[in-house]
């Protein structure tokens, strides 16, 4: 059961600090609706179709 316990939090745990670091930076202002375009345009059309080659 504690394996069990240790390995969904290896998993998720990553998930959750990135969730929560974006909120933080949402907040503090490091992050506003221009990067959000901006990065979702690299995301959309960079990095998602090299991920088909991996």
């Amino acid at each position: 059961m504690e394996q069990q316990l240790i390995f969904a939090l290896g998993v998720t745990g990553p998930i959750m600090v990135i969730l929560f670091l974006g909120l933080v930076f949402r907040l503090i202002g490091l992050i506003n609706e221009q990067f959000v375009l901006v990065g979702n345009k690299i995301v959309f059309n960079v990095t998602l179709p090299c991920m088909l080659f991996f």
